[in-house]
């Protein structure tokens, strides 16, 4: 592959067009050495309209036929999450690196065929969890990994969002609800910067609103959850807590720059870090009147490479070092594997 890579760009099929269209396409192209082949969607129609729009010269409804393609080398899924497993280990089945979105799996059983199938394969592979290519979630893991914090005993992670639109979200089979989409970001994330969760010490997940009108009026039973509230104990004996919401209303969000709407809280025996709605960053020690700023700033806004999105300029770094990694025979950095 490397002799390969050496010889032409690199070659990537996309799965998804809605995702995969908006911040998956521009995020390959914003990497040097790549190419986009294809683009495959459930609608023929819509595929082939998105695809000329952005000159990916191939457009298909066939996963197989992306695959046969000559010059795909990676293949990036972002459907809805009860295809990612059959997908994921049928592009590994055929030799090509995967990214795929989170949750990487419905189900222990089906993520633990995705990590056999990567043994197999000898391919790259990685998760969607792009928050852990955000500079000031970067920063936040240096403090804490520096000992700014001291021991954690507690942190807190809260994540409201406003689904009540996205009906292909509602259905268990398709997405699997908010404990699977959202909250597999923020347990990442947890993990990643501050250590390893032990056990769920209680917690609630339930669907709130069992009837839901679409975005044409049409009421439409739902099967997913869209609440869920839980404590975990970390390795080390802090306490976690996390809160998410899909029905949570939204203010409009700044043009210039939207956040991931997420506020994550901890405290440790020497002082405290808060990344807060607006992705800012602070950190306070005792006896100080007011918090101190860490927030890093974002040079790939000024590149106008991806929509000013904090998931969108993650995914463009997360897209680099894959490609990267790829070319170089290198490790993916921060990302995480399927294992």
């Amino acid at each position: 592959l490397m002799m390969i890579a050496e010889r032409r760009p690199l070659g990537v099929a996309i799965l998804g067009t809605g995702f995969g269209y908006t911040t998956h396409v521009p995020g390959y192209r914003a990497c040097e050495g790549v190419e986009v082949l294809a683009l495959v969607g459930r609608q023929a129609d819509k595929t082939r309209r998105l695809a000329e729009e952005q000159g990916i010269p191939h457009a298909t409804t066939s996963m197989e036929e992306a695959l046969r393609l000559p010059g795909v080398d990676l293949v990036s899924i972002a459907t809805p999450n009860g295809q990612h497993a059959a997908q994921s280990i049928a592009a590994l089945e055929a030799g090509k690196h995967v990214v795929v979105e989170k949750p990487m799996a419905m189900t222990a059983s089906e993520a633990e065929a995705m990590v056999s199938a990567v043994d197999r394969a000898g391919t790259i592979n990685v998760v969607n969890t792009e928050l852990r290519f955000n500079p000031t979630r970067q920063r936040m893991k240096a403090l804490v990994e520096q000992g700014f914090l001291g021991q954690v005993s507690h942190v807190s992670v809260a994540s409201y969002h406003d689904y009540r639109q996205r009906s292909w979200g509602w259905k268990e089979s398709a997405e699997g609800g908010v404990i699977r989409g959202h909250a597999s970001h923020m347990v990442d994330l947890v993990r990643w910067i501050f250590g390893e969760l032990g056990e769920v010490a209680g917690g609630l997940v339930d669907t709130l609103i069992p009837e839901k009108s679409n975005s044409h009026g049409v009421m439409s039973g739902v099967t997913a959850d869209d609440f869920a509230s839980f404590m975990v104990r970390m390795a080390n004996g802090g306490v976690v807590t996390f809160l998410f919401s899909s029905m949570a209303v939204r203010p409009r969000f700044n043009f210039e720059f939207e956040p991931a709407y997420m506020r994550l809280e901890a405290f440790g025996e020497k002082s405290s870090l808060l990344l807060d709605l607006d992705d800012r960053l602070y950190g306070t020690l005792p006896g100080q009147a007011q918090w101190t700023e860490f927030t890093e700033p974002e040079p790939l806004l000024s590149e106008g490479v991806a929509r000013k999105r904090v998931w969108d300029l993650s995914f463009v770094r997360l897209a680099r070092t894959v490609t990267t990694a790829i070319r170089d025979c290198g490790d993916v950095g921060p990302a995480a594997t399927f294992r």
